[in-house]
């Protein structure tokens, strides 16, 4: 899977909008359509790292709330 397939099955599971995760990376809808389409420029490796610790924040945020639905 590529970086731009990954970043489009990961906002489908969230529900989100192209515009929504623009939002969120404080980015563009185009710039997610370039990157989700595979056709992203040097200039969007900054949303590639804002992405990662997007991902990695919500995987934290469910971790925190399975253990706790487990106590």
């Amino acid at each position: 899977m590529t970086y731009g397939e990954n970043m489009l099955a990961f906002r489908k599971r969230l529900g989100w909008s192209q515009s929504a995760l623009a939002r969120a990376l404080h980015s563009s809808q185009s710039a997610i359509s370039r990157i989700e389409l595979g056709e992203s420029r040097r200039a969007d490796r900054a949303l590639f790292a804002l992405f990662d610790m997007l991902e990695a924040r919500m995987a934290a945020e469910r971790a925190v709330e399975t253990a706790e639905v487990h106590k």
